[in-house]
């Protein structure tokens, strides 16, 4: 089988390497970088994805790399993956896909392609292809022309205004980038509000009214994998599973607890441009997780919401330190309408309080930075292959076409990954995880408390690794030792594990009287659907007698 692998960032190189990993085990030929973490990073750009889920498996970190990596040392890991696993004599760099199109029943798709500055277009035939890139998005406004990349802090310049479209992680790194550069005035655009996260799992002061400070020695673990598995992906009854009662669960929690250490359900000290409540569940949003830009944005509004009894009530008891602005901040705006003939941008009537502020204000940017985020459009598929959207086989394949796969387009992670190990049969029961020699305790602790680290799922199955079990005792029981704290250790850990675990404990005993409930009931469903269907049909039903039907 030969396969096309459209894009050379993460997804592409981690398919890349096991496409041909594969070769070995089915006894095909193989035939046949950084994507935007390369081209479009900026200075001090830094991942928000920690190192424990960000490193491949099989290729690991330096131990001495920070929990989150530059854009720069990811790069240069990305290409170190590439030399470790021989990938580059298969790479074809500086590469443009033009389209796809299917030969026949599909049996085949032919690749036309480009190199960069050459003007011939070559073709290339293949079996299956890969799809692991997404493209730029770059909002039409009316009247904003010219476009540069942003690479640095210098190009801020002095004394500019600075309008940031967009309210994402980009936008709020360059957003605190520009309060440390002598600008004049920065503000702030966003469509339907946003939800922001650190990046660590929080440490509030607990009685900061008694003068008490925070550790400045200490780093919480990653939020990311700060999440214990058990009774949460990995033993999840199926009726568990299938419930909302989880994401229920974690949405109360969310809430609860960023209202509890920072006075708004919105985010800690999240005062202005909060994510709308029609789209704020646990279940459908996406977390910033770059907040350093939160104290500039609220810093107009904090004063005044945290002058209530009940917030300082609060904030005397718990609370997580909010950053000095000294005294500047970042204005925000609602979304662009247009821009007119003097270069001053009006914006729509969102009806919130920024909207007010700037009712008659006259906004005239020097500089209009688009951190727009990205769509997964791609011009190069005709209208007869399946979308990204249009996905329903582990959001990686259409059912219709199997030889078309988008790889790395948005998925809950813990859950995802677990499903697919199972999928696989990757995933390891705890018996095999207890009876195993390195670190008797270590492992199923790990096992129970981690996250769904990579190294889980390759202890067996068919990708197994003899150096799994190292990395998971060694490297990665660090992230779950340092979890500390009464929200790591209780809310993120012990609360769920006890809770679910009582549930699904329930679940497993109750079930085979639930599945003869069930079948009871479904059998008088199909008893009353023959009846009323024998009564459709001109025929006399009697529903408890076992007399003949009359015709």
């Amino acid at each position: 089988m030969r396969v096309a692998v459209v894009g050379a960032g993460p997804s592409g190189l981690m398919t890349f390497k096991y496409l041909l990993a594969a070769c070995d085990f089915l006894a095909t030929d193989p035939e046949s970088v950084g994507g935007t973490f390369a081209h479009r990073t900026y200075e001090d750009g830094e991942l928000v994805s920690s190192k424990q889920l960000t490193t491949f498996s099989g290729f690991r970190l330096r131990v001495s790399d920070p929990d989150f990596l530059s854009t720069d040392r990811y790069v240069q890991y990305l290409s170190g993956y590439c030399t470790h696993f021989g990938l580059w004599k298969h790479i074809k760099l500086s590469t443009t896909v033009l389209s796809i199109r299917q030969r026949g029943n599909r049996s085949t798709h032919i690749i036309t392609y480009q190199h960069r500055g050459s003007p011939q277009t070559q073709e290339y035939e293949c079996d299956a292809v890969a799809i692991c890139s997404g493209l730029h998005v770059t909002p039409n406004i009316p009247n904003i022309k010219g476009m540069a990349q942003f690479k640095e802090r210098s190009q801020f310049g002095v004394g500019k205004t600075v309008l940031i479209l967009g309210s994402g992680e980009t936008a709020m790194d360059l957003g605190y980038f520009a309060m440390q550069c002598p600008t004049k005035r920065v503000l702030m655009s966003h469509r339907d509000g946003f939800l922001c996260a650190p990046k660590r799992v929080p440490d509030p002061v607990i009685l900061p009214i008694l003068g008490n400070k925070p550790d400045p020695n200490r780093l919480n673990v990653p939020i990311d994998s700060s999440s214990a598995s058990l009774f949460d992906t990995a033993y999840v009854h199926r009726r568990l599973r299938d419930h909302m009662l989880l994401w229920h669960y974690y949405d109360v929690f969310i809430k609860s607890t960023l209202w509890l250490v920072g006075g708004s359900k919105y985010g800690m000290a999240h005062w202005v441009g909060g994510i709308s409540d029609k789209r704020y569940h646990a279940s459908k949003i996406f977390f910033s997780k770059s907040n350093k830009a939160i104290p500039y944005l609220s810093a107009l509004y904090r004063q005044e919401r945290e002058s209530s009894f009940i917030q300082r009530i609060r904030s005397s008891l718990i609370q997580v330190p909010v950053a000095d602005t000294h005294g500047r901040h970042i204005g925000m705006a609602p979304w662009p309408s247009h821009v007119d003939e003097h270069g001053v941008v009006h914006f729509q009537n969102n009806g919130r309080p920024e909207c007010h502020l700037l009712k008659n204000d006259k906004v005239k940017p020097d500089m209009v930075i688009f951190a727009t985020g990205y769509t997964q459009t791609f011009p190069f598929l005709p209208g007869n292959y399946p979308t990204s959207e249009t996905l329903d086989t582990r959001s990686t394949w259409h059912s219709s076409d199997l030889s078309t796969g988008f790889i790395g387009f948005g998925a809950n992670h813990e859950s995802y990954a677990y499903q697919l190990a199972i999928d696989m049969g990757a995933a390891p029961g705890f018996w095999e995880v207890l009876f195993r020699d390195g670190g008797w305790y270590k492992l199923p602790l790990l096992w129970a408390l981690g996250a769904n680290f990579n190294a889980k799922f390759r202890i067996g199955g068919p990708w197994k690794w003899e150096g799994a079990e190292e990395v998971l005792v060694e490297e990665l029981w660090d992230t779950v030792a340092r979890r500390g704290g009464f929200f790591g250790r209780v809310t993120l850990s012990g609360l769920p594990m006890a809770m679910f675990g009582s549930i699904n404990l329930v679940l497993w005993v109750l079930d085979p009287v639930i599945k003869v409930c069930e079948m009871v009931v479904s059998s008088q469903d199909l008893h009353t659907w023959v009846c009323l269907r024998t009564v459709e049909m001109g025929r006399t039903a009697e529903p408890l007698s076992h007399k003949p039907l009359n015709p």
